[in-house]
């Protein structure tokens, strides 16, 4: 009975001593880390710290230390039910910018010399920045604003009675979108990397300047648009990230109003297969900070 007290409290002594304890890092420069050692690999060395009363998730090089000792402290500055916890960062501001896609199809009748022209039309860039406040390891709600532009351009000319005339044709469409967005994260169990999963509802403004010859009609109208963005973020530092997304904006115009300068016009649809498509795909770069 009493050796089985023994063990017991040999037992207890170690298991506190292991879960309460802290080890220790020292780099070359000589800087001394007070932290939790959590995997030791021939290369990296990966262990959680406290920074600012937050517990954060790392990894630094072997061949940057001069030495680590583990249960080097008697008592840990992480709690222990978070010592297994990959740090998590809240908020989040990020700026992205990419090549864009039209979905809108086109036409079947359209003349053969002016397809390069409309397929030149469909194709953009995109430009955004999102504000993200996550509530948890997995749970956020964010703001996200999003830019398109696309442009095209055809000129014909024509001879014929001894002069030459030309046909002049430009077309450049831009689009807006803001919104509320949900999102969901899944982070990386040996790093700061994180894939994220975003789903946004909002207004969506559309715009195209057609100049033909010497007049202009401008084309407008608006919707609700919806967003789907999935992204993965790659950990530079405490504070950056770098991210690529793939990700698609959704909408169709029930309406549109054209301007010609003289005249206003309205046209509504009442099919929806008559609706404007104004739907695209979006490949970006994202670059962030974490507040």
């Amino acid at each position: 009975m009493k050796i089985n007290k023994t063990v017991i409290l040999l037992l207890i002594i170690f298991f506190s001593h292991t879960v309460f304890s802290q080890d220790l890092i020292v780099t070359l420069t000589n800087d001394s880390l007070n932290c939790k050692i959590t995997q030791i690999e021939s290369e990296y060395v990966h262990f959680n710290y406290v920074y600012n009363e937050e517990v954060r998730n790392t990894v630094l090089l072997t061949a940057t230390l001069k030495t680590y000792q583990e249960n080097y402290y008697k008592e840990s500055e992480i709690p222990a039910r978070r010592n297994s916890n990959i740090d998590y960062s809240r908020f989040h501001l990020i700026i992205s910018g990419g090549g864009s896609y039209l979905f809108e199809p086109m036409l079947s009748d359209v003349n053969e010399d002016l397809k390069d022209y409309y397929q030149e039309l469909k194709i953009g860039y995109n430009l955004g920045f999102d504000v993200n406040y996550y509530f948890n390891r997995t749970i956020g709600l964010g703001i996200k604003y999003n830019y398109f532009n696309s442009s095209s351009s055809y000129k014909e000319s024509f001879s014929g009675d001894g002069s030459t005339s030309s046909w002049d044709i430009s077309e450049n469409i831009m689009m807006n979108f803001v919104g509320p967005t949900f999102l969901a994260r899944f982070l990386s169990k040996k790093n700061g990397n994180a894939f994220i999963v975003g789903v946004s509802a909002g207004y969506m403004w559309y715009k195209d300047d057609v100049v033909n010859f010497d007049s202009k009609i401008v084309t407008t109208g608006n919707t609700l648009g919806f967003n789907v963005d999935a992204s993965y973020h790659i950990s530079l530092s405490e504070k950056l990230f770098l991210g690529f997304s793939v990700s698609t904006t959704l909408g169709f115009l029930n309406k549109v109003t054209l301007d010609d300068g003289l005249n206003i016009k309205t046209f509504d649809f009442e099919e929806f297969q008559d609706y404007k498509n104004v739907s695209r795909a979006d490949l970006s770069i994202k670059f962030g900070f974490k507040l």
